[in-house]
């Protein structure tokens, strides 16, 4: 049996989010996720931001004056209503999303007045294309490069083997660390081409001089370069698990988003890791209906969040207390402001608090569901915007009766609900419920239950919808 020893440990329990600025103030200014009532009444220990990328540096720094403004310029297909088809767009429209210092200092202060550390992400030596377009001869090639408007993992990367790339990243780092006083520093290090490495003389010299194997040792080379750079400073790093490649620095936490696999490895080698699948700790996944939820990919309903294990099954007695903790990603390219935000990340966040705080042998999805109404009310009463969970009792059915009733409750206490029959989508102009739903199949067998729910503080729900068929 796995049991947790998270819980004599405080894991990190951390919200990361990509360059959308405004996001990101506004909430940590709403305080819903700082003050969010975690199970066993903790909070969330750790956020982190992720500033630079493809599309966007995200941060103004002294250091690099010279940033273009393009590449301050943040591409995102911000499309939000909830109540259409969308189909996952790969161009994205240009908004101004960076970050000043004073916007930096506002973040960061709410949550660390309270010891709750952010932990900045700047991305090195790949997902560089932003910086580079304003930097050219950081790269391999010299340039020109141009920021990207769409998705994608660019062969475009820090070249390895210029002195001037590495004095550039100290530069930026060291201004990350005055305005950051978080004792973790993110650097990335995720899915790093080595096309460019493999055709560069300035690389190529650099892999012959220091007698290293492969472009994938001058990764490991780079990675070890800023963490001693960082070790100096009284700073650690972490980085995504391609920070394994070629070899792991000394004092690096492994942040395993491929699986598990590299929180296992990293535990082999007694370094501490952090848990943050990408199948079940994303939240800017779909959370129900594509049809009708807000622009996302893949699938994380709620019950799929606290159905999962946050510990490596394949590992030895002792090498759980390397686990360090669960990371939720939230990256926002498709969240354009703090309500959509909250929308993706609430009630997943306390299914999330409930894998990473209790032991295995108390998890249970139904006893989680039946704990949740107190929850829920008082997210209402903070007026955040969550998800509003599907009412009990709403579940298709197929049958050989001539009716149905169907039973339903909320999970939020005082939540009015509405509901149609026909076809159409309810408002508060529908039918109110008040006692179980005759759902006649005599005349016509198949039919479909519409229902939204309202909360007390006017928190509107999707439409949630299931059918009932008679069997012949």
């Amino acid at each position: 049996e796995l049991d947790l020893a998270l819980c004599d440990r405080p894991p990190l329990v951390l919200a990361a989010h990509n360059n959308n600025v405004q996001v990101v103030r506004e909430l940590l200014a709403a305080k819903a996720v700082v003050d969010a009532p975690l199970p066993r009444g903790h909070s969330a220990l750790s956020f982190a931001i992720h500033h630079s990328s493809e599309d966007a540096v995200g941060l103004l720094l002294k250091s690099s004056p010279q940033l273009d403004p393009l590449a301050l310029m943040h591409f995102s297909n911000v499309a939000s209503s909830a109540c259409a088809c969308w189909a996952l767009p790969t161009a994205f429209d240009a908004a101004i999303l960076h970050a000043t210092q004073l916007d930096i200092l506002e973040i960061v202060k709410y949550p660390t007045d309270r010891s709750i550390p952010v932990i900045p992400e700047i991305e090195l030596p790949g997902h560089s294309l932003a910086a580079l377009a304003s930097y050219p001869l950081l790269g391999c090639r010299n340039g020109p490069y141009e920021v990207s408007t769409t998705w994608g993992v660019f062969s475009d990367v820090y070249c390895a083997g210029k002195e001037s790339t590495f004095q550039f990243l100290e530069d930026v780092l060291t201004e990350v660390m005055q305005l950051f006083p978080s004792h973790y520093i993110h650097i990335g290090g995720d899915e790093v081409r080595k096309d460019r490495w493999k055709t560069c003389p300035f690389c190529q010299k650099r892999i012959t001089d220091l007698g290293l194997k492969n472009e994938e040792s001058l990764q490991s080379y780079f990675i070890k370069r800023i963490d001693t750079f960082m070790n100096a400073h009284g700073r650690e790093i972490i980085g995504w698990d391609e920070i394994m490649e070629g070899g792991l620095p000394s004092n690096a936490i492994v942040q395993s988003w491929r699986g598990e696999e590299g929180a296992i490895e990293a535990a082999k080698l007694r370094h501490e890791s952090i848990m943050s699948n990408n199948v079940w700790l994303y939240f800017d996944q779909y959370q129900g209906d594509k049809k009708r939820e807000p622009v996302a990919y893949g699938n994380l309903p709620l019950q799929k969040v606290e159905n999962e294990v946050p510990v490596p099954v394949e590992r030895s007695p002792d090498q759980n207390k390397y686990i360090r903790g669960v990371e939720a990603c939230v990256w926002t390219e498709y969240i354009p402001n703090v309500k959509h935000a909250e929308y993706m990340m609430m009630p997943r966040m306390l299914a999330m608090a409930e894998v990473a705080w209790s032991p295995l042998k108390t998890k249970d999805y139904k006893n989680f569901l039946q704990r949740i109404p107190r929850q829920l009310q008082y997210l209402d009463s903070k007026d955040v915007h969550y998800r509003i969970p599907e009412p009990q009792g709403l579940q298709s059915d197929t049958t050989s009766k001539d009716e149905v009733m169907v039973k339903l409750q909320s999970y939020v206490p005082g939540t009015k609900m509405y509901y149609t029959l026909d076809g159409s989508d309810p408002t508060t102009h529908s039918t109110l419920y008040k006692e179980p739903i005759r759902v006649d199949l005599k005349t016509k067998p198949a039919m479909r239950l519409n229902v939204i729910q309202v909360t007390p503080s006017g928190n509107t729900s999707l439409v949630y919808s299931a059918d009932f068929r008679r069997d012949k």
